[in-house]
């Protein structure tokens, strides 16, 4: 058994946060190397990086913003 996880990737690595979002990164999180941290303390807890997808979203810089896929394995 598996359980998943999924965050827009942009929102911790210097993209504009969104307004009608109630996202708070802490600063630290909202550069490149925050998002490195953040992938490795999932990968701490178990989780792995499955894909980043690209996804339409109308509000971003460029029209795009991407979703990060995590799973980790669960007893069971």
């Amino acid at each position: 058994m598996a359980e998943y996880i999924a965050f827009q990737l942009w929102a911790f690595m210097g993209g504009p946060l969104r307004p009608d979002r109630d996202w708070k990164p802490a600063d630290s999180m909202n550069d490149a190397g925050g998002a490195a941290c953040l992938f490795n303390a999932r990968g701490a807890e178990g989780w792995e990086l499955v894909a980043v997808v690209p996804q339409h979203d109308a509000n971003a810089r460029d029209g795009t913003t991407y979703v990060a896929h995590m799973k980790r394995r669960i007893a069971g």
